[in-house]
This record gives structure tokens, sequence and C-alpha cells, in this order.
């Protein structure tokens, strides 16, 4: 059993290590900043601190302006119902800062999860499996299908092993990309930065020994036929990997390694700053080495790819060369945007559902945690 500390003042309760403020037991919305600079001032209840001193405990020596500092304090008063000029509990003093009221330090004992089930998330969550496979399946679809774009033109001279090429193509790029969401899920969580670089990695590797493989098989003069300069087929799927790899890092990789890092340090109700940055804000706290994808910056960068791509697909369309095969070709470069898209938009909903479910589920957690 550890104890631990909850502060009661008045009509509020502040919860530290739930990362929760209640007034009259409904919960008070307020960001990570001015969540611990209430904290800093209940712990120091009736002693004035400088505005420096509370700068230094809140923001760890941070540069941070005056600006900005009041702003916070601001929001303090605000969530306790009092103004600057009408204060109830934060008085401003010739010495700084002061708390003032009644203020009880309620002792709770709470008992940590067993360690079976502080063991969590070691392998693919099952939460996730449908978007993992899916998003995998999608994106060893668009290799594989870039075989056969890159040599459509001259199906007939190639398609005795084109479909054998496909098929490694889509069964190589399934395993390797599930080996790297895998790595991302059970190398030291500790480890932020390595575990998204080993990911990475992964699928670059196996992107890279999959070209090298289809090099025996792709030629080094250009098939399709334009009215400009076309590409030699191995050039091109080289063109193409670069694209998917781009795609893969921005909408599988990084959005999934946010999630599951996240989703750790909501597991970890000893750790006050995780608490506060998943029960209030998700995000206003991060981990260190951590980064967080915007969702609406996705939602931009996919719209400005499909701009760019729609731009690019009717340059080619508009200058090819009639051939045997040319309506194949096109019905290739269609199934291409479409795969394309369709992993960045199966990602950005999932994506979406899942930051929709962080900051309830955190506090679902730790309600249950303090019970135990």
């Amino acid at each position: 059993m550890a104890e631990k500390f909850v502060y009661e003042f008045n009509v509020f309760s502040l919860n530290p290590f739930a990362g929760v403020l209640l007034r009259d037991g409904q919960p008070t919305q307020l960001r990570a900043k001015p969540f611990e600079l209430l904290l800093v001032l209940l712990e120091n209840c009736g002693q004035a601190l400088s505005k420096q001193e509370l700068i230094n405990r809140v923001w760890s020596g941070s540069t941070v302006t005056d600006a900005n500092f009041h702003v916070n304090l601001d929001t303090v008063r605000k969530a306790l119902g009092e103004t600057g000029r009408n204060p109830r509990f934060i008085l401003r003093t010739s010495g700084g800062y002061r708390f003032v009221g009644d203020v009880r330090k309620i002792t709770v004992k709470v008992s940590h999860p067993d360690v079976g089930k502080q063991k969590i998330h070691e392998g693919i969550p099952s939460r996730h499996l449908i978007h993992i496979i899916a998003a995998c399946l999608i994106y060893a679809a668009l290799y594989s299908e870039a075989v056969l774009l890159e040599v459509a033109y001259d199906f007939n001279r190639y398609s005795p092993r084109v479909w054998k090429m496909c098929a490694i193509a889509l069964g190589w790029v399934m395993i390797t990309s599930l080996v790297g969401l895998a790595v991302n899920q059970r190398v030291s969580l500790k480890q932020s930065a390595v575990r998204l670089c080993i990911s990475l990695a992964v699928f670059v590797v196996g992107a890279g020994l999959l070209f090298a493989f289809l090099t025996s098989f792709l030629p080094t003069l250009p098939i399709t036929q334009a009215s400009f300069q076309t590409y030699s087929a191995q050039a091109a799927y080289l063109k193409d990997t670069a694209y998917f790899l781009v795609l893969a890092f921005l909408f599988l990789i990084l959005p999934f390694h946010f999630v599951v890092t996240m989703e750790h340090e909501i597991k970890r109700p000893q750790d006050r700053s995780s608490a506060q940055a998943t029960a209030h804000d998700a995000v206003s706290m991060l981990p260190r080495g951590i980064i967080y994808p915007r969702f609406w910056a996705l939602a931009l960068l996919l719209l400005l790819f499909g701009v760019i791509s729609l731009a690019m697909t009717a340059h080619l369309l508009d200058n090819l060369n009639a051939g045997p095969h040319t309506n194949l070709f096109v019905q290739l470069v269609y199934l291409r945007g479409i795969l394309f898209f369709g992993l960045g938009i199966e990602c950005l909903a999932w994506y979406r559902r899942i930051l929709n479910e962080i900051k309830p589920d955190a506090l679902v957690y730790r309600r249950k945690w303090l019970r135990d």
C-alpha cells in the first residue's frame, strides 16, 4: 500500500496523482501547467512564493515570459472562481503569491495494480489489431500493385513472372510492416525516440531489400510510353517506394508510435506529470522525446498530397502514347491513387477515434485505481 495526498479546500478537491480538480464533486477543466501551478501553491499553503520561484518549480527553469505566467495564473484563478482584483484564495503580496484558506491534506492509501496488469501492450494491442492489419495490407498492396504498374505497357512480355513478383512484394511488405509496428510496441517504452527510429528502419530496410530483389525483374529501360521522357521501370519503382515510405511514416508509423506511448503513460498512475497530460490535456505535457502528430495537420497534409497527385496524374494521362495496354495502365494508375489515399484515410479515421478515447480512458483507469 502506498500513501498519497489529496488537497481539499472550500468546495474544491485536487488529486495530484490523478490529475483531477473537482468542484462540488464535478471535474473542472484545467490544463497541465495551470494545474501544476495550483498544486505548487497548495503544497506551500500560507507561504509566499515569488514569481521566479513558481516558474522554476512549474516550468523547471525554462524561460517564461510575464505574459505567459499571468495567462496561466489567470486560468487558475478562473477555475477557482476568482480574479486578480477580487482574490479568494491566491493573494499577491510583497513577497510573491500566497495561497490562503483552510487547506486539508488528506492521506489516501492506494494499492498499485499487480505486475501482471502493469505489463500491458507488450505486443500488438488487440484494440488496434483491425487497424494494423488493414493498414499494413493496404500498404503492402501499394508495393505489389506498383510492380504491375511499371511493366503494364509491355504486359505481354512480363506477364509470365509479374504475378509471382506481385505476390512476393505483397507478402514481404505485409510481414515487414507488421514487424515494424510490433518492434515499436516491444522495445523499452522508456526509449521513445529509439523505438520510433527502429520501427522506421524496419520499414526502410524492408522496402530496400524488396527493391534490390526486384531489380532482377524490372528493366533498366523505360516501359511506359509518353510524349515526355519517362523513368526506367527500376527508377519509377524506386520513386514509388520513396512516396510509399513517406506516407507510411506520416500516417501509419508516427500516429501509432504516439498512441502506444501515450497509452503506456496513461497506465502509470505514479507519474504525476503523465496523469495531468492525459487526464486534462492528453498532449499538453508529453513524455520527453515523443512527437505529437496533430490530426488536423495530417488531414491538411493528406489533402495537399491529393491536390499534387491529381495534377501529376492529369499531366501523365494527358501525355500518354496509345498502346495495346494503355487502358490497363490507366486503371492501375487510378488503383494506386485509391490505395494511396485509402491508407491515409484509414489511418486518420483510426487516429481520430483513438485520440478521442485517450482522455476518458485515463480518467476511468485512475478512478478504478483509486478504488482498488
